[in-house]
């Protein structure tokens, strides 16, 4: 969250429950940073849990499930795990894995079903966008500017496992 650090929003919160006498509400860092010292960071801070990024929907359903309350009895976490048909893996297979997150892709193309192309369509021109913002940044000598239009196109490309796209992104993150 380039505006708000996530620790300090989670103590704030963790204050604000204690002096109200609330509830303690279940957080869980969602983050590309996987350093030892980053996860210590986040849980001293008050959250729960720590997930890296790329987020995946198998782990997500897990972590959810530790912490949320049961709504009902199915004590079962449906699961959208990627389809192994072969039609599926020779769609991607061409890709080199040094650009692309083939696991990913894979799992995306699970969860979102015929939505998929959408969401590669929407994240193309959100390169494009991305691109433009990061130039005008740069012009302007916009420092934040240019770290927020790059932390928003590689949060968005490392989802959908377009590695490469997301790595020219950190550069500028």
């Amino acid at each position: 969250m380039p505006e708000l650090d996530g620790c300090d929003a989670a103590a704030a919160i963790r204050r604000y429950e204690e002096d109200h006498r609330l509830d303690r509400t279940p957080i869980v860092a969602v983050t590309a940073s996987v350093l030892k010292e980053d996860k210590e960071r986040c849980l001293a801070s008050g959250m729960d849990d720590f997930l890296p990024k790329p987020l995946r929907q198998r782990t997500l359903a897990a972590t959810l499930d530790k912490w949320l309350p049961r709504q009902c009895d199915d004590t079962s976490v449906p699961s959208v795990e990627p389809s192994a048909d072969e039609a599926l893996l020779r769609d991607w297979s061409h890709l080199p894995r040094e650009y692309f997150d083939l696991e990913q892709l894979l799992e995306m193309q699970a969860v979102a079903g015929e939505s998929f192309n959408t969401l590669v369509g929407a994240i193309s021109l959100q390169r494009g966008r991305g691109a433009d913002e990061i130039g005008a940044a740069i012009e302007s000598d916009d420092a934040v500017g240019v770290r927020r239009a790059a932390h928003k196109f590689k949060g968005a490309a490392t989802t959908l496992g377009f590695a490469s796209s997301a790595s020219i992104a950190s550069r500028w993150n």
